[in-house]
């Protein structure tokens, strides 16, 4: 893994899953980027998930030497949200695109996040799970399904749970981030 402030994005396949709905992402997929060296105990582990339309690139501005997580301590880990467009999404999920792709959610991230962690580096123990807006949503849950598993919790401006404000504020950004919206007023054809 990097040593500095990037880190090239990589895939872990998680194969055909069952989601917390009882649907199955077939050949889902989960894109991650790990930032330091994972220590031979395995405990500097950091888990920092991606807030709604964000992706590992947004929160590795916090990563670096002298910054608040320092690769030269931390290895930090950032998957990417099951439907952020970079992780398995309608817009680029080969067996199911489109309208068709399965509700995923916050549960089934923090499920195939644990995945992660377990199969490619074995880690057992997260020194820290740590995010802020959706990604604290996700640390909230990591830390809830998993005590044994989190040391620490720093969830940033997150809730545990989704208010009906912030919902209807990810829809509007997510017809907004559309190719086919021409303005912030109206989208120029029917999704």
């Amino acid at each position: 893994m990097t040593s500095g402030s990037s880190a090239s994005l990589r895939f872990f396949e998680l194969g055909d899953v069952t989601l917390q709905s009882g649907a199955i992402l077939r050949e889902g997929r989960v894109a991650y980027a790990a930032f330091g060296t994972l220590n031979s105990a395995r405990d500097n582990a950091v888990l920092f998930p991606t807030f709604y339309t964000g992706t590992h690139a947004d929160n590795a501005p916090l990563i670096g030497p002298e910054r608040a997580l320092d690769p030269r301590r931390w290895f930090v880990v950032i998957p990417n949200l099951i439907g952020n467009g970079v992780s398995s999404s309608s817009s680029n999920h080969a067996p199911k695109p489109g309208v068709e792709f399965p509700k995923v959610t916050l549960f089934d991230n923090a499920q195939f996040q644990r995945r992660l962690l377990e199969e490619v580096w074995g880690i057992e123990r997260l020194a820290l799970a740590f995010g802020w807006s959706m990604g604290a949503q996700q640390a909230y849950h990591f830390a809830a399904l998993f005590p044994e598993r989190v040391s620490g919790l720093l969830a940033v401006c997150g809730s545990a749970r989704t208010s009906a404000h912030n919902r209807a504020r990810s829809a509007r950004s997510a017809v907004m981030r559309s190719p086919r919206c021409t303005s912030s007023t109206r989208a120029a054809a029917r999704p």
